[in-house]
């Protein structure tokens, strides 16, 4: 016995269906989207701490050669090309520096919980709302 189709048959999906599929996939964006962006904000945190680190290193490596920090430091070490933070590096008495990284600059990166990023010739960092390496890093 061979089954036959029904010529009045139609395929496809209903409205009903396609509103269905709409909900599921705007809510994994509602929720992935968020994620998401936050990563971003983390790298990109991270590249501007290793760009603070490489300054450190070729300011340490200045006062191995000359017993003491450049003054004023030189702008010619900042290499942010593509980098989502303006830094800037301080130092004023030969003695001690400080290197910053202020996302205010960026839209996408003014928005970061951890805010201007600090580091002094000592290895100490600070961050804005007194958050911790911890918490940033």
């Amino acid at each position: 016995m061979a089954i036959t189709k029904n010529a009045n048959t139609k395929q496809g999906f209903t409205l009903i269906e396609l509103m269905v599929v709409l909900a599921i996939v705007s809510i994994l964006v509602a929720i992935g989207y968020p994620a998401y962006t936050g990563q971003i904000q983390k790298s990109e945190r991270k590249r501007a701490a290793a760009e603070i680190l490489s300054i450190a290193s070729r300011m340490e490596r200045i006062k191995s050669q000359q017993f003491k920090y450049p003054v004023p430091a030189p702008t010619d070490i900042v290499s942010s090309d593509k980098l989502r933070y303006s830094v800037t590096v301080t130092s004023t008495d030969g003695v001690a520096y400080t290197i910053s990284a202020d996302p205010s600059g960026n839209s996408a990166q003014s928005s970061d919980s951890c805010g201007v990023m600090t580091l002094n010739q000592a290895g100490e960092w600070t961050f804005a709302n007194s958050l911790t390496e911890n918490d940033c890093l």
